[in-house]
Parts: structure tokens; C-alpha cells; sequence
């Protein structure tokens, strides 16, 4: 892509279990990601998505981020500013229809925004890059959290994997 990454995001909050618990707020949120975002970005995808360059999200259990509060996703879109206008009423529609049947409680978008990777990242020369790596990992965990057989300590174990190829593969250092 030559032309500048551009992005546009939703931060989509996901009901509370009945117990405050970390360990049932953690499968509230991976219920969702299996559930609802899985079917919808991997087996049914808009063909807007086509278009963009990646879609990736972040995940998050409690307010220690700024803008999220409870159990919170933020799912990003990247690409071209007009890709990215088409994408919003059909995300806008997909994310009513969730609140609808209660699988959230609520989603707020976000102002489309230049996106680049910080130098914390690697800095802008390594932004394409970085977007793969975060799409790439989005994708892998929603395959993986939709497979219902595996319970948390097999995932944890197959993250922990991932984890040290990416170390071996970014610094020899597993």
C-alpha cells in the first residue's frame, strides 16, 4: 500500500458474567471473540474487507487503558479513508445487531485517524509490517478461541508457542 494507513475503530464492550471473577470476565470476552467476531471477519466477511488492508483488535479486562472500561475489544480497521467510509454503517449495523441480542452492551466508534507504528513499534518505516503482525495474530486467535475443545490452559499453552517463535523469529532469542 502507498498510500498512508489509515484507521478506524470500535471500542465494543462485552456483558458481565455473573461473577466478578478475572477468570469468567476473561471467558465473557473470549465467548465473544469465538462467538460472534470469528464467524463474522473469518467465515462470512463484508466485501469491503477486501479492500482494506488488515483488520486486527486489542483486548482488554479492566480500566487500565484509557477509554476502556470492563471487558472491552478494540476492533481496528486499516486502510484507504474511502474503504474505511464504506465499512462503517455495515460495522455500525453488525454491532447493533449484537447489542440486540445482548451479546454486547454497547459499542462506540471511533474518529477515523491516521495510523502508523510509534517508535515504541518500530517506527513508521515499519508500519505495513507491524499491521501484518497484528492482523496476522487477530486472526490466529479467533481460529484458536473458536475451537470450543480447547479449554484455557491448551490455549495458553499454544500462545505461549506463538510467543517464542515470534522471539526467535524478531531476535534469535526465543
Amino acid at each position: 500500500m502507498t498510500q498512508p494507513l489509515k484507521c478506524t475503530a470500535w471500542i465494543i464492550t462485552v456483558s458481565e458474567p455473573t461473577t466478578a471473577a478475572f477468570p469468567s470476565r476473561l471467558k465473557a470476552q473470549e465467548d465473544y471473540l469465538g462467538t460472534q467476531l470469528a464467524p463474522w471477519l473469518l467465515d462470512t466477511p463484508p466485501a469491503w474487507l477486501a479492500r482494506c488492508h488488515s483488520f486486527h483488535f486489542m483486548r482488554y479486562i479492566d480500566a487500565s487503558h484509557e477509554g476502556h472500561g470492563g471487558i472491552t475489544v478494540e476492533l481496528r480497521f486499516l486502510g484507504s479513508a474511502d474503504v474505511l467510509a464504506e465499512a462503517a454503517p455495515e460495522v455500525e449495523r453488525a454491532l447493533s445487531e449484537q447489542q440486540a441480542s445482548g451479546a454486547i452492551t454497547k459499542s462506540q466508534g471511533k474518529e477515523v485517524s491516521g495510523w502508523r507504528a510509534d517508535d515504541a513499534y518500530g517506527g513508521t518505516t515499519l508500519n505495513e509490517p507491524f499491521a501484518h503482525l497484528l492482523a496476522s495474530s487477530s486472526r490466529l486467535a479467533l481460529e484458536l478461541l473458536r475451537e470450543p475443545r480447547r479449554d484455557f490452559a491448551a490455549r495458553k499453552a499454544v500462545v505461549q508457542n506463538w510467543t517464542h517463535c515470534v522471539r526467535l523469529i524478531a531476535s534469535g532469542m526465543g
